[in-house]
């Protein structure tokens, strides 16, 4: 799931940077600004778009492992638990785990 997230939020967000340049190389060649204002809107407003898609895809990413970090170290601490848990009932004599608390 990382690896599905970071390469394609770094390609959209670098495209995204490539389209705002190109707007502004088109919009600096044309000299009335009437002319500029399409470059401005598809280049401009399209890659500001892009960048800020890319930016959330490669953001998820970084949050999806820190929280699969988090849960496997949840994960290794309730093993451990588990562990002790299981060595403490063994170890306890035959008897005392017979021995039922008496009604009063």
């Amino acid at each position: 799931m990382l690896k599905a997230l970071v390469l394609p939020g770094a390609l959209v967000l670098v495209a995204g940077l490539v389209v705002m340049f190109l707007g502004w190389y088109g919009a600096s060649r044309s000299y009335p600004e009437v002319a500029q204002i399409p470059y401005i809107i598809s280049g401009g407003l399209f890659g500001l778009a892009l960048v800020i898609l890319g930016g959330l895809m490669l953001t998820a990413a970084v949050w999806i492992s820190q929280l699969e970090r988090i849960q496997r170290g949840a994960d290794e601490r309730l093993a451990e638990r588990i562990d002790a848990l299981e060595t403490r009932l063994a170890e306890r004599p035959a008897a005392a785990r017979r021995r039922r608390p008496s009604a009063s």
